[in-house]
């Protein structure tokens, strides 16, 4: 398997500054050396007047959200954007929900992106390559201390050590929510193994009890089980898909396939799933239907009318197993070609503060990745008990990619919906996947 290679351009910004002189002829009499100090008094006059006009000149950034996020964060953007208009009285933020991959790609096509828009950052390869295209601006001279960020954090934002996007402060991530209530009624403990998790289930469903709520008819509804079961199942594997490296042995790979498949073949996630999504199976868990369900961190809110919480997905060795997943809530980038970019940078720049972290956490509580912000939801610290931070599946098979191969795309629209619904055999599944990747 060979990774997608991407050749970075090099981006470079000159800055041209402009010179305002005027004088007169050297004059050896009093009188032309008046007349000098006159002209240098107008000059000083004339650069003062500019100033105080650039000073008082009012820039409006056009900035897209997230096009499909507007209902998780239109509060929250609202107070940050006020925030910053009151510190920086001289520009004002025209905020849209207009940002999504569609109008992004017709926006770079057009050669229309507007000053500032919603970012994955390196969750996928988006950003590096607008960024090798030269369509980003570098924003180094912006946001300039990363130090209270770590290392995962200044990753997701970066290209080549060249900083593309603001920094992510949150981590978000896959968990199993449950119903506290129906938990209690049934005297079931927090599962700390895979084991415990499928006796839970059992248990549930001999009390005529659904499981788990699941929805599997669209290719990210789907995927959401399988993600969180990967890294407690095959995270050697996908540290070396990675690092763009083979492997020879895919018997842990075949374990996940197996147990997901066994999942469902018991039952514990109803027999309508493949026809079910996932705002259905929200739905389902948020009205009693099911006992659990597998859904982002970010996704908290839905169930704020019902006794919730949440845990990790157990591996077989007893361990929490997240998977890397910096939020993008607050992650921006900017048009190389904007016209206001030390305006564009001094709002990037407040989206990586404490200020706006703040703000975002007390709408959108998430795990924080940066210190100063203190957890007081319970369910965001019982989701911050994990063990360890896996790989996220869909990001390594995404830049797994190369010209000849998608896997990504093959595993989300093939694979798995066939290994779902039993179409394909989990050796035929395997074999497929096994293909595509070692293409």
């Amino acid at each position: 398997m060979k990774m997608k290679k991407i050749k970075m351009m090099t981006l470079t910004v000159t800055l041209t500054a402009l010179l305002m002189a005027c004088g007169s002829k050297p004059a050896a009499d009093s009188g032309a050396a008046s007349g000098t100090d006159s002209a240098a008094q107008t000059q000083d006059n004339t650069q003062n007047s500019v100033k105080e006009d650039k000073e008082d000149k009012e820039v409006t950034l056009t900035v897209w959200g997230e096009e499909g996020q507007q209902a998780l964060y239109a509060d929250a953007f609202a107070e940050i954007n006020e925030a910053f208009e009151k510190q920086n009285p001289g520009i004002k933020i025209n905020y849209q929900w207009s940002g999504s991959f569609d109008s992004l790609t017709v926006a770079v096509q057009t050669d229309s992106l507007p000053d500032v828009f919603f970012s994955q950052g390196n969750k996928n390869t988006s950003m590096s390559e607008m960024a090798a295209n030269g369509y980003l601006l570098p924003l180094n001279e912006y946001i300039t201390d990363t130090s209270r960020f770590p290392e995962d954090a200044y990753d997701y934002a970066t290209v080549d050590d060249v900083i593309y996007c603001s920094l992510p402060a949150f981590f978000d991530y896959a968990v199993v929510f449950y119903n506290v209530d129906t938990f209690d009624k049934y005297e079931l403990a927090v599962p700390k193994t895979w084991d415990e998790f499928l006796d839970v289930c059992k248990v549930l469903q001999d009390n005529g009890e659904l499981p788990m709520a699941y929805g599997g008819n669209g290719w990210l509804d789907r995927y959401w089980l399988i993600g969180a079961m990967a890294p407690a199942y095959m995270e050697s594997e996908m540290v070396t898909w990675n690092e763009g490296a083979e492997i020879s042995d895919y018997s842990n790979v075949r374990e996940c396939f197996e147990d997901y498949r066994a999942f469902l073949d018991a039952g514990y996630a109803g027999t309508d799933y493949a026809a079910s999504d996932m705002a259905s199976a929200q739905l389902s868990f948020a009205n009693g239907q099911g006992a659990m369900i597998v859904d982002g961190t970010w996704n908290k809110g839905l169930y704020e009318n019902m006794n919730v919480g949440c845990f990790p997905i157990p591996g077989k060795d007893g361990k929490g197993y997240s998977q890397t997943g910096p939020s993008q809530s607050l992650t921006y980038s900017a048009s190389a070609k904007t016209t206001e970019p030390e305006a564009v940078g001094k709002y990037l720049a407040f989206l990586s503060s404490e200020e706006a972290e703040q703000i975002m956490f007390d709408h959108v509580p998430s795990i924080p990745i940066v210190d100063g912000i203190t957890i007081t939801d319970p369910v965001i610290a019982a989701a911050a008990e994990y063990d360890v931070i896996g790989q996220n599946l869909f990001g390594v098979l995404s830049f797994a990619g190369n010209e000849n191969s998608q896997p990504a795309d093959l595993f989300t629209n093939d694979v798995l919906p066939k290994l779902m619904t039993g179409e394909y055999t989990v050796d035929e599944a395997l074999d497929l996947f096994r293909q595509e990747l070692e293409k």
